[in-house]
């Protein structure tokens, strides 16, 4: 059997347990709930931080996308209207898929953010097409016009030296 002192040293001891638990308890919940807090407020901040600068990209996407169907369409018209051979090459640059995904991503507004990525990844990639058909034709231009300056240069040279 345990002596008096014994007793009376694990009923101080009990006494004790009790209250520091209950601190320990209090503390963490308070360190945990205000980390939290912190957590929470700092996540915000980078999601809204996120959130502008996907809306920017897609803002800058969209201009890009509507000067490549402009650069296009301009492109085109001095092509045909050039009347030159253009070596087989297609005087039309095809904008109706970029016009689709302008229009998809005209409703910036209203888009869900989970689609905006895709919306955004998928005009580059079109405008990229766009432009790279573009170039092609600018350059079958530019060498069309090149062979016929240098054909009216020739025919003028064999005009004087007759």
């Amino acid at each position: 059997m345990p002596s008096r002192k014994a007793l009376r040293r694990a009923r101080r001891m009990r006494a004790l347990t009790r209250p520091a638990i209950a601190v320990a308890a209090a503390t963490a919940i308070v360190a945990l709930t205000g980390g939290a807090a912190f957590a929470a407020q700092t996540q915000s901040e980078v999601t809204a931080t996120s959130l502008s600068a996907m809306s920017e990209n897609a803002r800058k996407t969209l201009h890009d996308a509507r000067e490549a169907v402009g650069a296009a369409t301009k492109t085109t018209t001095e092509a045909e209207a050039s009347g030159l051979d253009l070596g087989g090459a297609d005087t039309k640059v095809d904008t109706s898929a970029l016009r689709d995904e302008i229009e998809r991503l005209s409703t910036l507004d209203v888009l869900p953010v989970f689609l905006l990525t895709d919306v955004v990844a998928e005009t580059r990639a079109e405008t990229a097409r766009v432009g790279h058909e573009t170039f092609l034709v600018h350059s079958a231009l530019a060498t069309a016009q090149a062979r016929k300056a240098a054909e009216e240069a020739a025919a003028r040279a064999a005009a004087e030296a007759a």
